[in-house]
């Protein structure tokens, strides 16, 4: 039931992307067949296979070959993100973001950052625009679900829970978020 995953396999079954679709699955920067791209592209890979060592080593090889790789700084930021190295992926989102102000990825990578530095409110901001700017459920919504049950804004907090429950109806954390806020709100209720 997931319009995204709908939208994907009907791209799939076409053999071409819409630009809606390519701008939110296509890494920053345009890939090319140089080696950075091909060492920021082996590093993804890595990285999804929870290989963090050799993901950090081709990432920095493509920067070396290529300083403005963007797929590479994207990588590179997620890793050290995930790592909790914010400060440092912190100035790996706003490279991308400063080259390409709309990519989705490094957006998101900002925001968790800014959140993580207890400044919910700009990231907030970020998983907003990333909301507007793509359509259907993405890591903005998460953000945002997450972001606004945490500060207790559960009315905010509601509609994404339910697109996040919609989406992926088996998802344990998106049901017990879309029951808490719902619960808030009858709290709240006279």
């Amino acid at each position: 039931d997931d319009e995204s995953l709908k939208q994907l396999m009907a791209a799939t079954e076409k053999g071409q992307l819409s630009p809606e679709l390519r701008k939110q699955i296509e890494p920053p920067g345009k890939p090319e067949g140089a080696p950075a791209a091909k060492l920021a592209m082996e590093g993804w890979r890595n990285l999804n296979a929870g290989k963090a060592r050799s993901a950090e080593r081709s990432f920095r090889e493509a920067l070396a070959k290529d300083p403005d790789n963007l797929s590479a700084m994207n990588g590179l930021g997620f890793l050290l993100l995930n790592s909790g190295k914010t400060d440092e992926a912190k100035s790996y989102f706003e490279k991308c973001l400063e080259r390409e102000p709309d990519a989705a990825g490094p957006m998101n990578g900002l925001a968790r950052c800014l959140k993580e530095e207890g400044k919910a409110d700009e990231a907030i901001a970020l998983w907003e625009k990333m909301c507007k700017q793509n359509a259907g459920v993405n890591a903005g919504t998460v953000g945002l679900a997450t972001a606004y049950a945490e500060t207790k804004q559960f009315d905010k907090a509601l509609p994404y829970y339910e697109q996040l429950v919609k989406s992926q109806p088996e998802n344990e954390e998106y049901k017990r978020g879309l029951e808490e806020a719902k619960k808030a709100l009858r709290g709240k209720q006279p």
